[in-house]
């Protein structure tokens, strides 16, 4: 319901109504669902419930937009707790910053030209393949209102596969062309374009010339960072590093050291022998 036309300033909105209501009666209407006190929705057959979320239910609490396209945004959350308690943090919002995609869109490409293929002179095309795509953004003009127009350039690299006295040989060609792309790009936002599924199709020619026709879709993204109001449940909770287990160093170092009794203990035995020999 809308009473006026004046500038939307708030973000969060609680809801000015919530039911709870039998879904059955109340999927038709909009803001004239009547509750019936003595109907029972928890129980066979009519257990078939319904949260009804109003912002705006009646002249009083309606909601204003601007004109020409207003819109109003808000979000809710549903929680289910023991008779009589609320949740600590139901009207608990914090700002953060965030990165936010604000338009996003993909739009079918087609291009065809001509190109020289030195082998083909000589030579018959079997086929092509598209070995590289990339997408560069070149320019970004307004358009009026919210709306705006990005150039794009799209840079193949396409493989000629041609037959040529009994040998298979591969020509790379560039294949670049431009495109328009409408796109919502708000101020400080950035753009990212990409080539998505870039198939080519070639017909030999005479001459050495070959007619391409490349089809491919372009995935646009304006997205920028803002700051944005959230529900806030608490702090993340931080436990305690795992214990790392020494017990494989100490068995290493034990057995380090008996390995050098060991050694010591063969070279004294070594030296007595030695001993002995002298003596006889």
């Amino acid at each position: 319901m809308v009473r006026q036309v004046r500038p939307l300033t708030r973000f969060v909105h609680s809801a000015t109504r919530i039911q709870y209501a039998y879904w059955f009666s109340s999927r038709a209407t909009t803001f004239d669902y009547t509750i019936n006190p003595n109907r029972n929705i928890s129980s066979p057959p009519n257990n078939d419930s319904a949260i009804l979320y109003y912002w705006g239910h009646n002249k009083k609490t309606a909601i204003t937009l601007e004109a020409n396209g207003g819109s109003f945004m808000t979000a809710a959350a549903l929680f289910a707790t023991k008779p009589g308690i609320v949740p600590p943090f139901i009207n608990n919002h914090i700002c953060i910053m965030a990165n936010r995609i604000f338009d996003i869109c993909r739009q079918e490409v087609t291009h065809t030209k001509e190109l020289t293929i030195q082998s083909l002179e000589s030579g018959v095309l079997l086929n092509c393949e598209v070995k590289q795509a990339q997408c560069f953004v070149c320019q970004i003009d307004d358009a009026g209102n919210t709306s705006n127009t990005v150039q794009v350039q799209i840079a193949l690299k396409i493989d000629y596969i041609i037959s040529d006295q009994c040998k298979i040989v591969h020509e790379v060609k560039p294949f670049v062309f431009t495109a328009t792309v409408p796109l919502s790009v708000p101020e400080n936002a950035t753009v990212s374009c990409m080539v998505q599924n870039p198939i080519c199709v070639s017909r030999q020619l005479e001459n050495g010339l070959v007619e391409t026709t490349v089809h491919a879709f372009i995935l646009m993204q304006s997205i920028g960072t803002e700051p944005i109001v959230i529900p806030f449940v608490g702090s993340c909770p931080v436990a305690l590093c795992p214990t790392v287990s020494t017990v494989s160093g100490e068995q290493e170092s034990n057995k380090s050291s008996n390995e050098k009794k060991t050694d010591d203990n063969a070279s004294d035995n070594s030296d007595n022998n030695d001993s002995n020999d002298n003596i006889k």
